[in-house]
C-alpha cells in the first residue's frame, strides 16, 4: 500500500479485495495480508474521523456565517437609517434656506415636490364619514381632492387628518459641461 491519501470508496474497495483474498485462500490469513487488513482498518478509521471532523467544522462555520449574516442585516438596517436621517436633514435644511438644488463636483441634489401624505388621526371607522368625492377606493383617501378643497372642509372633518407637504431628495449626475467648469 502506498502513502497517498485514499478516498473512502478506494478504502472500501481495498477492503473488499482483502476479504476476497481471504475467501479465496479459504480463511487463511498470511502475515502480509494481516498487515494489509490493519492498514486498511486504520485508513478507514482515519477517514471516518476526518469526515466527522469535517461535518463538525462545517456546522460551526455555518453557525458563524448565519450569525454574521444577522449582523450584516442589522448593519444594513443601521446604514439605511443613517441615510434616511441625512436625507431628512438635507430636505429640512434646504427648505429652511429656500434652496432647491445643491451642486457638488459630480452630483446635484434637487428637491422635488411630491404628492405628500395625508393620514387619519383616528382609526378606519372615520372613513364612512368622509364625503365620497374624497375617496378613491373604499379604504384610501384622495389626497389631491382633499388638498384642493382643504380650506372649505368643516373643521370637525379637518381634525381627523394631519397634512404634510411632501418633498423628496433626488440625486442626479451633473452634465459633462458643468463638470469641467
Amino acid at each position: 500500500m502506498d502513502n497517498q491519501p485514499q478516498t473512502l470508496p478506494m478504502l472500501l474497495d481495498e477492503r473488499l479485495q482483502i476479504l476476497a483474498k481471504i475467501f479465496k485462500e479459504e480463511g487463511t490469513v498470511e502475515p502480509e495480508l494481516e498487515l494489509l487488513i490493519k492498514e486498511n482498518a486504520l485508513g478507514l478509521a482515519d477517514k471516518v474521523d476526518g469526515i466527522r471532523t469535517f461535518f463538525k467544522m462545517a456546522e460551526l462555520n455555518a453557525q458563524a456565517l448565519r450569525a454574521e449574516a444577522q449582523e450584516l442585516v442589522e448593519a444594513a438596517r443601521v446604514m439605511e437609517g443613517r441615510a434616511e436621517r441625512l436625507s431628512d436633514f438635507l430636505k429640512l435644511t434646504m427648505l429652511a434656506h429656500g434652496i432647491k438644488t445643491l451642486e457638488g463636483h459630480r452630483w446635484l441634489l434637487n428637491l422635488q415636490k411630491t404628492q405628500g401624505s395625508l393620514s387619519l388621526n383616528e382609526g378606519v371607522e372615520i372613513l364612512d364619514q368622509i364625503p365620497g368625492r374624497f375617496v378613491k377606493v373604499q379604504t384610501s383617501v384622495d389626497i389631491k381632492a382633499v388638498k384642493a378643497e382643504w380650506v372649505t372642509l368643516p373643521e370637525d372633518l379637518k381634525s381627523h387628518f394631519t397634512m404634510r407637504e411632501g418633498v423628496s431628495l433626488v440625486p442626479r449626475v451633473r452634465s459633462k459641461g458643468k463638470l469641467n467648469e
